[in-house]
């Protein structure tokens, strides 16, 4: 998940303040730099700032803009992806290169498409093929498990998902996804309905209409569930007592 701030410091300070580890992450060629919220899983939050005043596509959507502005999809094979894509009718931009360097000094470098009509799109996500990782987050530091997003055409999105991998629900086929293999997962609100429940199931609903329309669910290892909101982001923490 991106959220674009406007001072990357503040709002470490805002996130660490909710218990939640933000190490600074480095500097982009196109003239963005992060701070990251992040643990021992691959999912993370990534905070962006504008770190030049010049323009070009990235920094002027980023300076823009406040809040969740985009999200992206860790594939093994962008080029795979691509083409699963552009089968569910879908037209993803080719891929292109990109890096960072690190605080530490480590150079990490990606391939990265979008799939809407420009940088950090909020209507869609952007893929993102890792060609030499980031090293392993903190092992005290947040892990994402769920991601909720109101997306301006649900359906759409539910395409996408499936066309790479996701997994629907079986109760929400076009609403609750999960990440194969991963205990990371997806709601696209309105929720709705569920489907097919049988006589002695049961049901719940994700959605919070006076809420933001972004919202993250994270485990963290100590403390007591919480909830709040930073920088435009319904945050919601657990403990996981992880080593306990």
């Amino acid at each position: 998940m991106v959220v674009a701030v406007e001072d990357l410091d503040d709002a470490a300070a805002r996130w660490r303040a909710a218990g939640l580890r933000a190490e600074r992450g480095g500097v982009h060629p196109v003239g963005t730099e992060n701070v990251l919220v992040r643990g021992p899983g691959a999912a993370y939050v990534e905070l962006i700032a504008a770190g030049r005043d010049e323009s070009n596509p990235w920094l002027d959507r980023v300076r823009s803009a406040r809040g969740p502005i985009s999200w992206a999809i860790a594939v093994d094979d962008i080029d795979e992806a691509r083409a699963a894509l552009a089968a569910a009718g879908f037209d993803p931009d080719p891929a292109v290169d990109g890096s960072r360097r690190t605080p530490d000094g480590d150079f990490v470098e990606w391939r990265v498409c979008d799939v809407g009509p420009g940088p950090y799109d909020g209507s869609l996500p952007f893929l993102i093929q890792w060609t030499t990782p980031m090293a392993p987050g903190p092992a005290d530091g947040a892990v994402v498990e769920w991601l909720g997003l109101t997306p301006p055409d649900p359906d759409r999105l539910a395409r996408l998902l499936t066309a790479v991998g996701f997994v629907p629900s079986e109760h929400w086929p076009r609403r609750v996804f999960h990440e194969v293999g991963s205990a990371t997962g997806i709601t696209l609100n309105p929720i709705g309905e569920p489907e097919d429940l049988r006589p002695a199931s049961w049901s719940m609903s994700w959605e919070e209409p006076d809420g933001p329309p972004t919202s993250l669910s994270l485990a963290i290892p100590t403390g007591e569930p919480a909830r709040q909101v930073l920088d435009g982001v319904a945050v919601s923490t657990r403990p996981d007592r992880r080593g306990t």
